[in-house]
């Protein structure tokens, strides 16, 4: 494997619930994962801290402003194409208000439980959303 000339780089990931426990998911527009549902999320801009990445990206691929938002968890995602640190944060609205799919996003929409298994996930996201859901179960008012 050649080594890339850039160094990784560093994205954020949103893991929205609303009042009822339905998860926020966007259908990816581009690469990577391209047609595939994932959080809303994307890379942080030279000079942005991590809070104002996430909620720029959330409003860029769903029109919606998040309130209170906690570090949720830290991963990386690594391949022959790219590698990135991911900083995922975790929050709940209280009214669910209909996203809107804008940016890079092809599709936005609140997913239960169930409706969410059906779905052609992003690498790794079948595993993260059972702890996300657990959090939100834990820390909803």
């Amino acid at each position: 494997m050649n080594t890339p000339v850039c160094s990784p780089r560093v994205a954020v990931g949103a893991l929205i619930f609303d009042a009822s426990g339905r998860v926020l998911l966007v259908k990816r527009g581009r690469s990577p994962s391209r047609g595939r549902w994932s959080i809303p999320g994307g890379k942080v801009d030279w000079g942005e801290t991590l809070q104002e990445a996430v909620r720029r990206e959330v409003v860029e691929e769903t029109g919606l402003v998040l309130g209170t938002l906690r570090f949720f968890e830290l991963f990386e995602r690594i391949s022959r194409e790219h590698h990135y640190v991911i900083v995922d944060f975790v929050g709940v609205v209280g009214a669910a208000t209909a996203p809107v799919a804008g940016d890079d996003a092809q599709d936005a929409g609140w997913f239960d439980r169930k409706s969410w298994q059906n779905l052609s996930l992003t690498d790794g996201l079948a595993e993260v959303l059972p702890r996300a859901w657990r959090w939100c179960e834990e820390n909803r008012g």
